[in-house]
């Protein structure tokens, strides 16, 4: 049986913390339903500065979302930056969503900045402009991700193979060959109810009631496809050899 570990990056706020799940709990239901055959999930928290011993401990990694930007100056960045540096090194694969996306890109010489374009809010629609890797052989078009960000990447690794995007975040989702990784600026482990609580309590504070109103029309107005990402992200983890 294989052994997948989620890196928790980051928590829901205190004021959902007790009506919702944690990152690395929400992480976790996303790898298991698109599980075919069972395996182990155990979670660190990195941003306590808790890390798996060894980047050969487990078989594939999943870094969660996060309030932190890459680029902020707090004590666990860096160690998980070199951490996901070591998991390439040992062959592991690995997935990134939003933060962990923008962590994959730093970390392999990518760049991310605080967007002038503003806020990703609600549920954007990415183009698929290559195939995603060992993902379902039905994969659309476009796909439908539920997004909350205002980081985002800028420039990808060099090497990197761009997945898919739109015009408010071109490089919404990228593989990473020769590290077998791959990165989903969305949250393809939020459900509704949760993004539209998380846009109600920043509403005011991180972006105006417009922009807050028009993202949850948006996540009212359509279902985004996580049962489609839960397949690949999966079979990305479970698979022994790169696609």
């Amino acid at each position: 049986m294989k052994s997948l570990a989620i890196l928790e990056a980051g928590r829901p706020p205190a004021e959902l913390s007790s009506r919702y799940p944690t990152y690395a709990t929400m992480a976790t239901g996303l790898i298991e339903a698109g599980l075919t055959v069972p395996a182990t999930i155990k979670s660190y928290a990195v941003l306590d500065g808790e890390f798996p011993a060894a980047s050969t401990d487990h078989d594939g990694y999943l870094i969660t979302g996060s309030a932190a930007g890459v680029y902020d100056d707090l004590p666990w960045i860096d160690p998980l930056l070199a951490f996901i540096r070591a998991v390439a090194a040992a062959n592991r694969p690995q997935v990134g969503v939003c933060f962990g996306h923008q962590a994959l890109a730093a970390a392999f010489g990518g760049v991310v900045t605080k967007s002038p374009k503003g806020w990703g809010l609600g549920l954007h629609r990415y183009a698929t402009l290559a195939p995603p890797p060992l993902a379902p052989a039905r994969w659309p078009d476009e796909v439908a991700v539920r997004v909350i960000h205002q980081d985002q990447v800028e420039s990808l690794p060099p090497q990197a193979v761009h997945l898919g995007g739109n015009t408010h975040c071109p490089y919404g989702m990228f593989y990473l060959p020769q590290h077998r990784a791959i990165g989903v600026q969305g949250h393809p482990e939020f459900a509704a109810d949760y993004l539209t609580a998380l846009i109600t309590i920043r509403e005011g504070v991180r972006f105006d009631s417009t922009t807050a109103a028009i993202a949850r029309a948006s996540l009212r107005a359509a279902n985004a496809q996580n049962e489609l990402f839960a397949q690949w992200i999966a079979a990305f983890l479970m698979a022994d050899v790169d696609a």
